[in-house]
């Protein structure tokens, strides 16, 4: 899945009294062959990263698993289905949230007609090896 962290920001980049404010759309970017994450923020200690995925019709994630951490996922727009191993897809919509405890499988397929974005932040810090 392409990664672009060429937008994103560490603590010491947030700018004015230390903290920063983001625009979603700024991180709209989309792939026609698959996914696309865009890094947002990490700090290396108790975010190990906020990112954006955004989807287009038909794509999906395969499953995984964050052994290290639990993550959150906001639906920012679109529709599609959370998968989970052993279990029947579950419909999310824009608007909607998701938290994923750290060692279930999981991914995200969209399902809609229209794109898939998505926030995700996983806390915790970076894996030691």
């Amino acid at each position: 899945m392409p990664r672009d962290n060429s937008r994103e920001v560490r603590p010491g980049d947030l700018g004015s009294g230390d903290v920063g404010v983001f625009n979603p759309q700024d991180f709209s970017v989309f792939s026609a062959d698959e996914p696309m994450i865009m890094g947002v923020y990490r700090d290396g200690m108790d975010l190990r990263h906020v990112t954006i995925r955004n989807f287009e019709p038909g794509q999906q994630t395969p499953l995984h698993v964050h052994p290290e951490n639990a993550h959150c996922i906001y639906v920012l727009e679109g529709r599609g289905d959370v998968l989970v191993e052993g279990a029947p897809p579950i419909p999310i919509s824009a608007g909607q949230f998701l938290i994923v405890p750290r060692n279930v499988p999981h991914g995200m397929a969209n399902t809609g007609d229209g794109r898939l974005s998505y926030l995700g932040v996983n806390g915790g810090a970076e894996p030691s090896s």
